[in-house]
């Protein structure tokens, strides 16, 4: 049997945040529960993409899915668990606002085994300039229980704008709790957000620290690697699920708007979730966009995802989907030398790997890999 990861989008937050474009609603005047039952219902419906495969990794991602009911939980779970590896990771995003230790057990209890908290800062300042809606004190109260509760849980926290020492701050923090995994991601303005309209407008920049090299090496120090351009981790505590991202293995992605990737009748699908709450409750277990990928753009998104991994991608991964001569038409070996004498990659044997300042230009490497 073939191998799969489950993802289940939340929509809904207690509020938007001024930097995310997501697709995320706040969920103030709305009957939430009639999503969660949707959302198992769309489960279900979408039973023939899962129903022959062995699960790796279920992930519930919004959003905000610290929200849904546990009761829900177990259901989506036990709907499931038939097709689970002994080893399952079950992941759940959380926010510090949504939930208190009586809950946190709860999740537990209903089969969550890994919980990714969405701290993003332990400092009242930087939480109140990203728009959060908790305070220092919740935030370390909320990631103080996650780390009783929980054998196996990540921090992600927010960079690109603060203090080096406030991240630093944050850092020591968590690994003091015993965070074995930790997500650090740069502040982006995305378009269409209120940080972009406002930062745009005042020409703020946001790049004057090399932050990621700060991070990089005090996470060494407690053995925590950084094994993709965002996330650093122990030994054996990778996320499972984003793995089955990077590596383009199958993935089913069920609730509004959500993505996948499956193989089905031997081709390679990209598939799209209706992303408007009403169409998608209309179309429960149907696919607003379901497209079969040519080997051209197999190939791009396995170089996308692929190299954005440390250990970087075998060109052994890329020969499943597309052909030696067909692969040889944009990885020339004209490029692999350019892209070495100017620093950015280095290759071993049949593996390609991003230097670190090729992770600092990841998009340009594609962009030059793929025209």
């Amino acid at each position: 049997m073939d191998k799969l990861a489950v993802y289940l989008h939340w929509p809904f937050c207690l509020a938007k945040c001024p930097y995310c474009d997501f697709v995320s609603y706040p969920c103030a005047n709305v009957d939430i529960s009639e999503y969660e039952e949707k959302l198992l219902n769309d489960l279900v419906s979408s039973k023939q993409y899962w129903q022959d495969k062995i699960i790796t990794s279920v992930f519930f991602g919004g959003g905000t899915p610290s929200l849904i009911s546990s009761k829900t939980i177990e259901k989506i779970i036990d709907t499931l668990s038939v097709n689970f590896t002994n080893d399952v990771e079950i992941t759940m995003e959380a926010n510090p606002a949504t939930f208190d230790e009586v809950k946190l057990n709860e999740f537990r209890t209903a089969g969550i085994n890994r919980l990714s908290l969405g701290a993003q800062s332990f400092k009242d300042k930087n939480l109140n300039f990203l728009g959060r809606i908790y305070s220092e004190q919740q935030a370390q109260t909320a990631a103080t229980q996650v780390a009783k509760i929980f054998d196996n849980f990540s921090f992600d926290f927010m960079y690109g704008y603060q203090d080096l020492t406030d991240l630093i701050d944050d850092l020591q923090f968590a690994v003091n709790l015993g965070a074995k995994h930790i997500s650090n991601y740069q502040l982006t303005l995305e378009p269409g957000t209120p940080f972009y309209a406002k930062f745009m407008r005042d020409k703020t920049n946001f790049d004057d620290i090399d932050y990621m090299s700060h991070i990089e090496d005090f996470l060494k120090t407690y053995d925590i690697n950084r094994y993709e351009i965002s996330n650093f981790s122990k030994q054996g505590f990778y996320s499972k699920h984003n793995l089955t991202y990077w590596n383009y293995g199958d993935y089913l992605g069920c609730g509004a708007s959500a993505h996948g990737r499956l193989v089905i009748e031997g081709q390679k699908h990209a598939t799209t979730k209706y992303s408007n709450l009403k169409q998608w409750s209309d179309n429960i277990g149907k696919f607003e966009m379901n497209k079969i990928l040519s080997n051209e753009e197999v190939l791009e998104e396995m170089i996308i995802v692929g190299l954005r991994k440390i250990e970087g991608i075998k060109f052994t991964e890329l020969y499943r989907y597309v052909s030696n001569e067909n692969l040889e038409k944009f990885i020339t070996k004209a490029k692999i030398k350019f892209l070495q004498e100017n620093g950015l990659i280095f290759q071993k044997n049949d593996k390609i790997q991003l230097t670190t300042d090729g992770l600092l230009k990841l998009n340009a490497v594609i962009s030059f890999l793929m025209g």
